[in-house]
């Protein structure tokens, strides 16, 4: 490693945010005997007792005079074009985070994959079918672990998986040897100032590569061309219209969508000359992520699926187009500005949709765009009635009950419990951030799953 310790020792270092990556920045430099460092958080009443020797700077102004020091680490949820910290970057202050130091330091090759849907999933196969074939292999980033945690662990022979965030790429002064891109579609246009810096910021996942390097991507995908003709790594195309290859493997995960990013799996896993023995048995132990299209339990015939992290509505549909039994889907949450006509369409087009339990700040919000979407395709639907008209189908089986009105996630399973019959399906897809009713959207899925397992 090139780990220059008595430059840094010599600098004055601050660490912006005190979360999961925060945190690792803060334990991996004090081993190396690092202390001149400040933590810099908004929480006012952060909890202090694990670095009693460093400095705090607490509180809404955490982020001011930050000219003060030589090096900063930002955690992914201080944005990196905030003010304070480019004016910062204007006088000359190294802008670092624990993802771009561990691309400095680490001795083995990494995987990188990126997306705004599914890449947590995708690292997680690609881990699993590594580790059944023997490798010596790590999975972190924005899947909740930093890599800062097993650097130490790493030889030149390591194989290290991360999910990458835009949050995560967008300031990285290194690209990973294999780039895995999935579906791009505009997200965290709160976070950025617009889509343009998003896909940007998604293509630092690749701009840096080398010949050597490889580029895997769905020659589908309407941001193809902002990749494969910019960056200068091998190019790796599937196609995933074409997924008959796929019949021959028992993959345990429902959706389209899933199986697209299988393909990408499928074309990483290729470049280690995997058996397919292998792959078919880490598929057959492999299960869904945590709050990923997680299959809860079946109680009363009826089976409960939490998707938690569905925080966007193309997620949200992505989950909703996986089932073909009756659905009871749990929508709502935070008003992030988000458009809800796509939702709305799909919502028009799923047939065996008999009931949507609204919850959240975007309640009222998404019953008026569901309603005004289908007074234009239908003479069906009457505003403000409780039930509308699937507008292909006139039987009363079509119709589509919309609830609002819960406080909790008691009230809301209530409802939708109400509205439940054998051989139903009960999906917790939000297709909004989480805040409000629920801490994160971490919280709003365990709750979701303790009073399910409690039935």
């Amino acid at each position: 490693m090139n780990f220059d310790l008595k430059s840094l020792c010599q600098k004055k270092i601050a660490v912006l945010g005190f979360g999961t990556e925060g945190k690792a920045v803060c334990e991996f430099l004090v081993k190396q005997g690092i202390i001149n460092l400040t933590i810099c958080d908004q929480n006012e009443k952060l909890n202090r007792s694990s670095f009693t020797n460093l400095k705090f700077k607490l509180g809404k102004n955490y982020l001011e005079d930050l000219i003060e020091f030589d090096l900063v680490f930002r955690s992914p949820g201080i944005k990196y074009f905030s003010p304070e910290i480019q004016a910062a970057v204007q006088k000359g202050v190294e802008i670092s985070s624990s993802t771009k130091l561990f691309f400095q330091l680490c001795p083995c090759q990494i995987i990188g994959v990126t997306g705004s849907k599914g890449k947590g999933t995708t690292s997680s196969l690609i881990y699993s079918i590594l580790k059944e074939n023997g490798q010596d292999v790590y999975l972190g980033g924005n899947i909740g672990r930093s890599p800062l945690e097993f650097l130490d662990q790493l030889t030149s022979n390591s194989i290290v998986i991360l999910e990458l965030s835009s949050f995560q790429l967008q300031d990285l002064d290194h690209s990973p040897q294999i780039a895995v891109v999935l579906d791009i579609f505009p997200e965290h246009l709160d976070y950025h100032q617009n889509f343009e810096e998003y896909l940007t910021a998604k293509q630092q996942i690749a701009r840096l590569q080398t010949k050597a390097g490889y580029l895997i991507m769905d020659q589908n995908s309407p941001y193809q061309q902002a990749f494969v003709t910019l960056f200068p790594a091998q190019k790796v195309l599937f196609d995933s219209r074409k997924t008959t290859a796929l019949a021959k493997y028992q993959f345990p995960l429902r959706g389209k969508h899933q199986l697209k990013n299988f393909q990408a799996v499928l074309e990483v896993i290729k470049l280690f000359k995997v058996e397919e023995g292998v792959i078919q048995r880490a598929l057959a132990n492999f299960k869904s992520l945590p709050h990923r299209l997680e299959f809860v339990r079946e109680h009363q015939d009826v089976k409960y699926y939490n998707d938690s992290y569905a925080t966007t509505p193309e997620a949200s549909i992505a989950a909703l187009q996986s089932f073909t039994e009756p659905l009871i889907l749990i929508l709502g949450g935070l008003d992030k500005g988000t458009s809800f006509e796509e939702l709305s369409k799909a919502i028009i087009n799923q047939p065996n949709l008999k009931s949507i339990i609204l919850i959240g700040q975007t309640a009222d919000k998404l019953e008026k765009v569901i309603l005004q979407y289908y007074s234009k395709r239908s003479s069906k639907c009457h505003s403000g009635l409780s039930r509308i008209y699937h507008p292909r189908l006139r039987d009363d089986k079509s119709k589509i009950k919309i609830k609002k009105g819960a406080r909790d996630m008691q009230e809301i399973l209530e409802q939708a419990r109400q509205e439940a019959q054998p051989g139903d399906v009960i999906l917790l897809s939000p297709a909004c951030a989480s805040f409000g009713m629920f801490q994160n959207a971490s919280d709003r899925g365990e709750q979701f799953k303790r009073l399910i397992q409690a039935l």
